[in-house]
């Protein structure tokens, strides 16, 4: 078992090898070398080191945090466990190491959903092009008002632009 993590480690007890610290253009050349993702995380904002995962051709066992379910899908691409359930990861991770059909299949299904998930270029466009829109709308007719309520503006200072 191999541990990459942000914490100033040399080893963990238990694990072979542990990566601490690495820059972030050197985690899909780790990814690559491995099967599968344990991600136990009880929190999360941005859910995408299964995604990338996905995209170095591996799979995850995940816990069912906010955000796993925009992509990683239980039996189809990963595994998905109950958020502080460490005794289902642990049958996860061991279902996955004894059946090479089940990670055969659920390594398949996470390159297909790479596949159809754009890639940064696209992504990127599609968010400029959000953006372009929204800046295209009309303010509305109680900006003012919402902007004064929210201290962003004074009414005396909107006033004195001739707002």
């Amino acid at each position: 078992m191999w541990l990459l993590t942000s914490s100033d480690w040399r080893v963990y007890p238990g694990c072979d090898r542990v990566y601490s610290r690495i820059p972030g253009s050197e985690v899909a050349e780790i990814y690559r070398s491995c099967d599968a993702l344990l991600k136990l995380t009880h929190v999360e904002g941005m859910f995408g080191p299964p995604l990338e995962m996905f995209h170095c051709g591996g799979t995850v066992v995940t816990y069912d945090v906010t955000g796993h379910d925009e992509y990683v899908e239980h039996e189809q691409n990963g595994l998905v466990v109950p958020v502080g359930d460490k005794d289902a990861a642990v049958r996860e991770v061991r279902r996955l190491r004894e059946d090479s059909s089940l990670l055969s299949r659920l390594r398949e299904g996470a390159l297909e959903t790479a596949d159809r998930w754009p890639d940064w270029e696209e992504a990127s466009s599609q968010f400029g092009r959000l953006l372009d829109g929204v800046n295209r709308q009309p303010p509305p007719e109680n900006l003012h008002t919402m902007l004064s309520i929210s201290g962003a503006w004074s009414v005396d200072e909107m006033v004195q632009r001739g707002d």
